[in-house]
């Protein structure tokens, strides 16, 4: 079975990968080179867990984005609030998400399983954060005793939401993306119903993809993805 679901995450991102390679460089140049079997292992000993097939397979491909680090609210050196330019770039998951870097996603884990942090599940592994701010993004269960083993859901400060068992796994988040992409349409929720808000936009000029609502993204001087191309 883990084997199966690894060949999946591959296909999947194999065509993702293509797809921005023609129209979204500058997004796929933010990738990072592949996470080795070493750095993995190590992680999985402070995180306490295995990481479910499908994720091992993707951190496998690559080690999360660049600028997740600097993606975050940072403190400017005249005490205000900055953020990474690049990230217009980086948040290229859908709705808007940058993908941790494995030591960034065992930080912010450690950071989130206590009381304070608001999830002392250790099984709860944060998987992206919302580009342009540090307040919000995905995460996957990994533990293998619940039914929820695998799949991935919404996480902001303070609290996990799983909306039901029909959260898609990884491999079938990243077939929607591919799908999505390569037909140029919006984003379809795991239960199939379109999300109209989540259209794939492109900024030429950058070479990055981003996803939002049309009359939202076309404000900011970006190209609505619609048909193939």
């Amino acid at each position: 079975m883990g084997d199966e679901v690894a060949a999946q995450v591959r296909a999947a991102w194999a065509r993702i990968e293509k797809w921005m390679a023609a129209h979204a460089p500058g997004s796929l140049a933010m990738l990072r080179p592949a996470a080795t079997e070493k750095q993995i292992t190590a992680a999985e000993t402070i995180l306490g867990v295995r990481l479910p097939p499908a994720l091992r397979a993707w951190y496998l491909l690559h080690d999360g984005s660049v600028g997740t680090r600097t993606n975050d609210f940072q403190d400017a050196t005249d005490g205000s609030l900055v953020t990474n330019p690049e990230w217009r770039k980086t948040g290229w998951l859908p709705p808007c998400y940058a993908w941790y870097q494995l030591d960034r996603m065992v930080s912010k884990w450690q950071a989130r399983t206590t009381p304070e942090g608001g999830s002392p599940d250790r099984a709860h592994l944060p998987l992206t954060v919302t580009a342009g701010d540090a307040w919000s993004g995905l995460f996957m269960d990994a533990d293998p005793e619940r039914a929820t083993f695998g799949r991935v859901a919404a996480w902001s400060i303070g609290s996990l939401d799983y909306a039901s068992e029909s959260d898609f796994t990884l491999p079938q988040w990243l077939e929607e993306i591919a799908s999505a992409l390569e037909a140029g349409r919006c984003l379809r929720g795991a239960d199939g119903v379109d999300m109209p808000d989540v259209w794939p936009h492109l900024d030429e000029e950058e070479g990055a993809l981003a996803w939002g609502d049309p009359e939202d993204m076309e404000e900011e001087d970006r190209t609505i993805h619609r048909g193939p191309r």
